[in-house]
């Protein structure tokens, strides 16, 4: 009796037909491939930020570091990623810390990165210590581009080197003069950002970039960090374009560690090697930003009244406008070299001595 039964159950199931079946299993696989996969990999919560290095955390007294015990499959991962662009030597020993009362409104450790060399040490021991004066504790990481600004800024007494970084790029050129702007060394200085920038964000950190030629009143984080999980890029504006469109200026830039960073700032560096000087940094990042790449990238601006182009800044001071709401002065736009020295210690922010 049981075997007639499991004759006629196997008939039957040959009979019937197979296609809601496979059907069903395609479109399961088709969700789970297309939803789950993008949400678990793209996302800005704390799994994301675990997958790149949190998990890490822990807290040593009063400040949050990371652990330096490394598993092994952590470091194979690390080692089988893109290799970096530039390679650097450092100065000193230095711990991945983080603020702590950034950490509380972020979800990722952060660096301040910038680049110098010998023709802008002045303004970089300046902009260094228009920073200590507001007993920021942040990381910084300051690029070399040639031997001479890399001995004086690891040997300069005047700096405070806690949380201070100094590297020497392998790809540097010196200058014995300061660069012009539109000048191709300058350019050639410049251009390299997002080959600096790409590192730093694999490494997991988000990355905040600024220019030496600048002075901080205030903490930018304060404007971004009640913000922080909008956006993927937060980016000050140069002049306006044709039609009002607002262009980027990368003089100062916070970009989240994040793969849809990693991708944008791969296609800005390629970019620039393919123009091979024809086109700025900024006219780059402008048209990266227009891409699909680029749309899929969540932008904030940082707004002209917070952070106002040099000239925008002049202009409000001889018109005695109110300038308490100024978080950071950059002398873009005005002038070469020697007058943006002049006008910055006209205006009382000249720390450095000569």
């Amino acid at each position: 009796m049981y075997s007639r039964l499991a004759r006629a159950f196997i008939t039957s199931f040959k009979k019937a037909s197979l296609y809601p079946f496979l059907l069903g299993t395609m479109m399961l696989q088709i969700f789970v491939c297309a939803v789950l996969f993008p949400a678990l990999f793209l996302s800005d919560g704390p799994l994301c930020g675990e997958r790149r290095g949190d998990g890490r955390l822990k807290t040593v007294g009063d400040r949050t570091v990371f652990d330096e015990d490394i598993g092994t499959s952590e470091k194979l991962n690390f080692a089988f990623r893109h290799p970096p662009v530039s390679r650097a030597e450092t100065s000193s020993h230095f711990k991945a810390m983080t603020h702590k009362d950034h950490l509380s409104r972020t979800v990722r450790p952060f660096t301040i990165l910038t680049t110098t060399n010998r023709g802008f040490l002045d303004f970089t021991a300046n902009w260094i210590l228009s920073i200590r004066r507001l007993k920021l504790q942040y990381n910084i990481t300051i690029i070399a581009e040639d031997a001479e600004a890399y001995r004086y800024l690891t040997r300069n007494r005047t700096f405070d080197y806690q949380n201070l970084r100094i590297e020497l790029t392998e790809y540097g050129f010196s200058h014995p003069k300061p660069q012009r702007f539109r000048y191709s060394g300058y350019r050639r200085l410049v251009n390299k950002r997002p080959q600096y920038l790409i590192d730093k964000l694999e490494e997991g950190f988000d990355t905040l970039m600024v220019d030496v030629d600048s002075f901080w009143f205030r903490d930018p984080l304060d404007f971004i960090s009640p913000n922080y999980s909008k956006y993927d890029l937060w980016l000050a504006q140069g002049h306006d374009g044709k039609n009002g469109h607002r262009l980027p200026c990368p003089c100062l830039m916070y970009f989240k560690s994040n793969v849809i960073s990693f991708g944008v700032v791969r296609h800005w560096m390629n970019r620039l090697l393919k123009a091979k000087g024809m086109e700025s940094d900024q006219q780059s990042l402008n048209n990266v930003l227009k891409t699909r790449h680029g749309q899929r990238l969540r932008v904030g601006w940082l707004n002209k009244v917070n952070f106002p182009t040099g000239d925008d800044y002049k202009t409000r001071r001889e018109n005695q406008e109110e300038m308490e709401n100024v978080y950071i002065f950059h002398a873009n736009h005005m002038g070469n070299f020697t007058v943006k020295k002049q006008i910055m210690k006209s205006y009382g922010l000249w720390i450095d001595s000569d």
